[in-house]
Order: structure tokens, then C-alpha cells, then sequence
């Protein structure tokens, strides 16, 4: 798990390349305990603050914890903004290389999510529609196996200019 997360890291920027479906899954389930690790410092921030208001406007005398816990949501908000916008390079660029490892190219990545983007825009039942089956399309597509649309022929693209990259099965 740790070998895939700090690959994820490393390949940010490497598009022309393929990862694996362990080399996917390891880095979203890294991914899901980190934000849910924050979103659990958030609750108890928001709790403890909640608390400390109340408690300080009954004993204004320690009003100070309240500007401390403040400080705290304020610094795990911006720790969890961070690492949000932090991501977003390394989860397309490892979208795009498990894409490419199914035997789609990259730039389906993008097509689906620019149409996903354009549906999501509006508030009518069927381009919701829409854009639910996209997302559908979207995790299908992240979980075929290697190689999975050329074993079937129905696509053959050429990636004889692959990079090689780091990865759990090298």
C-alpha cells in the first residue's frame, strides 16, 4: 500500500504510462482513510467548538478556549483544501494510466469528465441521468483488468511510446 501511495506521488505527471488495478485501489483506499481521518478532526473541531462557545458565554473569563478552537477548525480546514487541491493532478494523471492499462486511451479521462461537468451544471432529472451513467462508465472503466479492451479486439490503441513507470508489478 505504501510502495502504490508514493508511486501515486511520483507519477503525477506521467500521462503516457499504466497502473495496474492494485496500484489504483491501494492509492484510493490511502486516499479514503486520510479524508476520513480529516473528516473526523473536522467533527470533533466543530463539536469541541460548539461546546466551548456555550461553555465560555456561561464563564466568559475563558473565553480563550473558544479562539483556540477557532485556530484548530481553521487549521484542519486548510490541511483538508490543501490536500484536496494537492490531489487533483495525481488523480487524473493515475486515472488516465489505469485507462490506458484497461486499453482506453487517456483521453477518454477527459471526455467523461468534461461531459460529467457539462450534465452536472443543471438541475433537470434527465441529465442527472446522464451524468450518473458517465460516473458508472467511469468506475467500469477503472476497474477492467489489464489489457481488457484489446484482449476483446474492440480497441487496439498504440502504445509502443508508453513510459515506464513505477509500479507494484515490476
Amino acid at each position: 500500500m505504501w510502495t502504490a501511495y508514493k508511486n501515486y506521488w511520483i507519477n503525477t505527471f506521467k500521462y503516457r504510462a499504466r497502473s495496474t488495478r492494485a496500484d489504483f485501489w491501494w492509492v484510493v483506499l490511502m486516499n479514503v482513510i486520510i479524508y476520513a481521518v480529516l473528516g473526523i478532526l473536522m467533527v470533533i473541531g466543530i463539536q469541541s467548538t460548539n461546546y466551548s462557545i456555550t461553555f465560555a458565554s456561561n464563564y466568559p473569563q475563558i473565553s480563550w478556549i473558544t479562539s483556540q478552537m477557532s485556530w484548530w477548525m481553521a487549521f484542519v480546514i486548510w490541511v483538508t483544501i490543501l490536500y484536496c487541491i494537492a490531489t487533483i493532478l495525481p488523480n487524473l494523471s493515475l486515472a488516465v494510466r489505469r485507462f490506458r492499462d484497461a486499453g482506453l486511451t487517456g483521453w477518454t479521462v477527459l471526455a467523461i469528465w468534461l461531459l460529467e461537468i457539462i450534465f452536472s451544471s443543471s438541475n433537470s432529472a434527465v441529465m442527472t441521468a446522464i451524468e450518473t451513467v458517465l460516473g458508472i462508465l467511469t468506475f467500469v472503466g477503472l476497474c477492467l483488468p489489464t489489457g481488457y479492451i484489446n484482449k476483446k479486439g474492440w480497441w487496439s490503441p498504440n502504445y509502443s511510446d508508453d513510459e515506464a513507470v513505477p509500479t507494484l508489478h515490476h
